[in-house]
């Protein structure tokens, strides 16, 4: 990439935000579209039967620990393979707070469906 500028750390977080939207709340709204919840197998059965549960999307909540792990883990990971310095201590629960907190200001797209099959 010549000639483009070296990310900051609050791009990362940017980044990492919308990774988390992508993987766990549009792509998820996506696959309920394609497949309804009131979607029949050719067969004629149910197509979200035991064992398969239909998914539910996630909401970023800075407040959860798990989004806020993915958050901080996902900006550091990009901070190493970028070469960017990580503006604090990266194991912190203090850290991975303002990390999630930066987050959570982060406006991402609304969902729009697709018809093209996953």
């Amino acid at each position: 990439m010549a000639g483009k500028t070296k990310s900051t750390f609050k791009e990362l977080i940017r980044e990492a935000r919308k990774k988390f939207q992508k993987l766990f709340h549009d792509n998820i709204l996506q696959l309920v579209h394609v497949y309804p919840l009131d979607k029949v197998t050719a067969d004629g059965r149910p197509f979200w039967a035991l064992p398969k549960r239909p998914p539910r999307p996630l909401v970023f909540d800075p407040k959860n620990e798990v989004h806020k792990q993915f958050v901080a883990a996902y900006a550091c990971l990009l901070a190493q393979m970028r070469g960017i310095e990580i503006p604090g201590q990266a194991r912190s629960d203090e850290f991975k707070q303002w990390i999630a907190d930066e987050a959570s200001k982060i406006e991402c797209k609304s969902f729009v469906p697709s018809d093209a099959k996953a």
